[in-house]
């Protein structure tokens, strides 16, 4: 059938492969309602003791996934470097996880975890045991409908086992104004345009930059290493503990070592790396830093977004009498971002439009917007950030 030959199934269906041997197509006949649901597809490799599981899902109209993670680890602490080269041709981002886990039930023999639109590099992919031992893998599976990236190991793990997953990847700067991805704006004093790389990770997006428990109930440490041009500048959630620390075998790009969040969501993480410009609001009694990042052109409209920001903060912090648990907070004006504001703790990234105010031009209506946009962001630094549901629908 023009180069294409078949395999059988074995639920006796049948599957075709293409002739470079990268991609197939299963054609599947006569599945019964028994049958509907998950189906798993082995790959084994001649050249490789590891083998791949694909998923497939054969449901009708009326089912739909479960699309909850498996119950038996439990994330404890992230090791993240990113890499973004925001440069023309190449928006792509260089990735390296190190994920501590905890063993919840025994007999378990996979870890289970988010990955979309990441190239994992499967060579690279280590599990480490409570002794630091090299644990052996049988191979990886894929769940493109669920997003899942599977791990099977060759024993079972027990009960109370501590584990570090270490994985090596690569992701890109999108276009879709969620996950990881290129903002951009036109720079008239310079006659060109700028790029920046941005997060947007609510609800599940962030899963498109690393490989991770993307549910908000999976709460963990994040420690955020971001590499950038030494002309640009990085923000995440903390403070840098370490910037422009040279990087190993690159002399164009360095190291900016943030400081480890507190125990968080997923999509509460936040990134950016941009030529922004601050303004910083004086430091209050509660001593946080606070400052409003921009594009330099309209720098001068964000003074009263950091005058008023610091205010609403003091309120929230004396209505609940419960203080601002992090060192500073960040609000950044995005050229083009989704939503009006995402509110991830410690780095609020706004819409321009919803945090911009010029004095004599702008509205008093559009004023009254911007302090209604910052105070419902800096609300959820405490109603969402540090109390958070444990599943969307909660």
């Amino acid at each position: 059938m023009d180069g294409v030959f078949f395999l059988e199934y074995e639920r006796g269906n049948a599957a075709r492969i293409s002739p470079d041997g990268k991609s197939c197509q299963l054609m599947i006949r006569n599945v019964e309602e028994k049958h509907l649901g998950i189906w798993k597809c082995r790959i084994n490799h001649g050249s490789s003791l590891q083998f791949q599981d694909a998923y497939l899902t054969a449901t009708t109209d009326e089912q739909s996934l479960n699309l909850r993670l498996p119950k038996h680890l439990i994330p404890k602490r992230y090791s993240l470097y990113l890499t973004p080269f925001v440069e023309v041709d190449n928006f792509t981002v260089q990735g390296h996880v190190d994920i501590e886990m905890t063993v919840l039930k025994k007999g378990s023999k996979n870890i289970t975890l988010h990955s979309d639109k990441l190239w994992i590099f499967e060579n690279t992919v280590k599990v480490y045991g409570s002794n630091k031992q090299l644990l052996y893998l049988d191979g990886f599976g894929y769940d493109e409908a669920r997003q899942f990236f599977v791990i099977h190991l060759a024993k079972k793990m027990h009960k109370g086992d501590n584990i570090t997953l270490s994985i090596d990847f690569l992701g890109e700067l999108n276009n879709d104004v969620v996950g990881f991805y290129k903002s951009s704006y036109f720079n008239e004093d310079e006659n060109a345009t700028e790029f920046l790389a941005v997060t947007n990770f609510k609800e599940t997006g962030a899963r498109l930059a690393f490989p991770c428990f993307d549910e908000p109930g999976y709460k963990a440490a994040f420690q955020v290493n971001l590499g950038r041009l030494k002309n640009k500048t990085s923000l995440s959630n903390m403070p840098i503990k370490f910037e422009g620390e040279a990087m190993k075998d690159n002399d164009v790009y360095v190291w900016d070592i943030y400081q480890e969040t507190p125990v968080m969501s997923p999509h509460h993480l936040s990134f950016v790396i941009s030529e922004f410009v601050y303004k910083q609001a004086q430091t209050g009694s509660n001593g946080i830093q606070f400052k409003v990042w921009s594009r330099e052109p309209v720098s001068d409209q964000t003074e009263f977004a950091a005058e008023i920001g610091l205010i609403i903060l003091e309120y929230f912090e004396q209505s609940l009498n419960i203080s601002y648990p992090l060192p500073k907070l960040d609000l950044v004006a995005v050229p083009d971002f989704s939503d009006e504001a995402a509110a991830n703790w410690g780095l609020i990234t706004f819409r321009e439009s919803a945090l911009l105010f010029q004095d004599g031009m702008s509205s008093a209506l559009m004023k009254e917007e911007v302090v209604e946009t910052i105070s419902h962001a800096i609300a959820k630094q405490w109603f969402g950030n540090l109390v958070t549901v444990e599943w969307w629908s909660e």
